[in-house]
């Protein structure tokens, strides 16, 4: 004779009341007959508001997804044990039920279904099915976002790792052994074997970072690359990205974290090394062309002026060679540089100043070109740009500078200050710096301010009983 109490026999509701776990008992068509404690609880619910109302009806689960595919599976699973009087066991399950607020939220179960029989010693009457469950949405999160790591490292061919440097023990996910030529299970649980097939040359490294990093204590990082040395002679480059950890139970202190194969890395690296020593190669032979025909042309010129007998076609044919010269010693600058993209422009400004000083001054005028300027590089096109400003203002002070004199200076200053970068020509002379026919329409003004503009700079110039001076202003 049963004695129930909201359908279930009293003998066995002291055993359900008193359950350490959630449960929670439905008839067939899943109407709630009981739950006790622990299970209201979990679901935030009161008894009251559970007994005599269908599962579902309770616990409707967020529209669409996922929660429709588990209720058809609790659905299958208590019509199962229904059926056969045997338990059935779910996987863990997501599924989302209201806060007090009313708002769903992300939540995973372990679920098991039980039959429940009006008397424990027959079972040939089944009244009801219990539902056992445990709400195990904090586990499940962390080992699927322990999945996602791993599935991340996997994606980019990485791979875990805890090593314990007082043990030597070295747990590691089996593509470890993989990248280092090992066999499944070949390698043995120690690091010895994967140490032996790292480069000895790297080895002092790895060994002082990982040493640096222990004795920095938990929360330290350690990160290393190293070659790799196979038995069939292939070398592969991985690096290892590690940090300190207190392992819970030996309270000892682990190195964890990823190794990365990054051989096709590297190779991408060297490959790309190659192509820019090749490109610089290129246009180093490229810069060394130019500068041989603009060599020529300036040779051409200098016959045509020579076979001049107008003064004034030769002084225009001189003047255009060396506007040619000012670019082809920046080209030859280039050809022996090892940075094509820059000039040093001290280095050049030597080279450039004895050039014109050489082939403006006569024996007859003894005029001399001194030059101070700061170590400043600056781009080749910049550069090219500076170099004609420079040929215009010194050319222009031997030839209109010093009228009735043998002799004198023209002195070029190249300085920095921050950004600023200051070109400095003066001379001491005692005529205008240009000619004065030139005038403010004449090639040699409209070439510096041209060049100015160019730069991006300002312009200045002043006179003074000492002569001439000239300031550029631009940015570097």
């Amino acid at each position: 004779m049963k004695d129930t109490k909201n359908g279930l026999p009293q003998i066995q509701r002291q055993f359900f009341e008193s359950s350490p776990f959630g449960k929670m008992a439905v008839t067939s068509d899943l109407r709630i007959i009981d739950a006790n404690h622990n299970y209201c609880q979990m679901v935030q619910r009161s008894r009251e508001e559970l007994i005599g109302r269908k599962l579902f009806t309770v616990f409707p689960g967020a529209p669409g997804g996922a929660d429709e595919e588990t209720g058809a599976r609790i659905r299958a699973s208590i019509a199962k044990v229904f059926e056969t009087g045997i338990p059935d066991e779910l996987p863990v399950q997501k599924y989302e039920i209201t806060d007090p607020d009313g708002t769903f939220r992300e939540r995973y179960w372990s679920v098991t279904h039980a039959p429940i029989f009006a008397d424990p010693d027959r079972r040939d009457e089944l009244i009801g099915v219990y539902q056992l469950a445990n709400e195990v949405t904090a586990a499940e999160l962390v080992r699927r976002r322990t999945d996602a790591q791993v599935r991340a490292a996997d994606s980019i061919h990485a791979s875990q790792f805890d090593y314990d440097p007082v043990t030597d023990d070295f747990r590691r996910s089996p593509r470890v052994d993989a990248m280092f030529g090992y066999a499944p299970g070949e390698a043995g649980p120690k690091a010895e074997a994967l140490f032996a097939r790292m480069d000895p040359n790297d080895l002092p490294t790895i060994r002082a970072t990982i040493d640096r990093a222990l004795a920095e204590g938990p929360g330290s990082l350690a990160r290393f690359d190293y070659r790799i040395l196979l038995p069939d002679g292939q070398t592969r480059w991985a690096t290892a990205r590690g940090e300190i950890v207190r392992d819970p139970s030996s309270q000892s202190l682990h190195l964890v974290g990823v190794i990365l194969d990054i051989t096709d890395l590297k190779q991408r690296e060297e490959d790309l090394r190659a192509a820019v020593e090749q490109r610089d190669l290129l246009i180093a032979e490229v810069n060394h062309r130019v500068k041989n025909s603009l060599q020529l042309v300036t040779s051409i010129l200098m016959l045509e002026s020579r076979a001049a007998t107008d003064p004034a076609t030769r002084s225009v044919l001189m003047s255009a060679t060396g506007r040619i010269q000012a670019i082809a010693t920046i080209h030859a600058t280039l050809y022996q540089d090892n940075d094509v993209s820059a000039v040093q422009l001290d280095t050049y400004l030597a080279r450039f100043c004895q050039h014109l000083e050489r082939s403006v001054a006569s024996s007859e005028r003894r005029i001399a070109v001194h030059l101070r300027a700061e170590p400043i590089r600056l781009a080749t096109d910049r550069a090219i740009t500076l170099s004609l400003l420079v040929n215009e203002l010194v050319t222009n002070a031997f030839k209109h500078a010093f009228h009735g004199r043998d002799q004198g200076a023209v002195h070029v200053t190249l300085s920095k200050t921050g950004q600023d970068v200051v070109l400095e020509v003066r001379d001491d002379g005692n005529g205008p710096a240009e000619d004065p026919k030139d005038g403010e329409g004449g090639l040699g003004t409209r070439l510096i301010s041209g060049g100015v503009a160019q730069l991006g700079g300002r312009l200045e110039q002043t006179r003074s009983p000492d002569g001439w001076t000239t300031r550029i202003h631009f940015d570097a």
